[in-house]
């Protein structure tokens, strides 16, 4: 969420899966929308937002960017890099 014009929030979701041996990221967007700071479909909104972003499915990506080999080979093994990842509960 981030402020938009005027009186209005933006909403948008990103999940991304890094890859250490393609040495890629694969990102899923889903891209914002104005909703008004006050409105009582706020609430609605992100609930909507968060149900459609537990929905999506791996491999249903809206990009896969490369060009992280020298940068993530260079900086960590492949075990200091995953543990990078946080480890989020897994929603009900």
């Amino acid at each position: 969420m981030t402020r938009g014009a005027g009186n209005a929030l933006a909403l948008s979701a990103s999940w991304w899966i890094d890859d250490y041996d393609s040495f890629t990221r694969s990102i899923r967007t889903y891209e914002p929308i104005a909703v008004a700071r006050n409105s009582a479909a706020l609430k609605e909104h992100l609930e909507q937002v968060l149900r459609e972003v537990l929905a999506w499915k791996r491999g249903a990506w809206t990009q896969v960017a490369t060009g992280y080999k020298g940068i993530w080979d260079t900086t960590w093994t492949k075990a200091q890099f995953e543990q990078l990842a946080n480890q989020w509960p897994r929603p009900k």
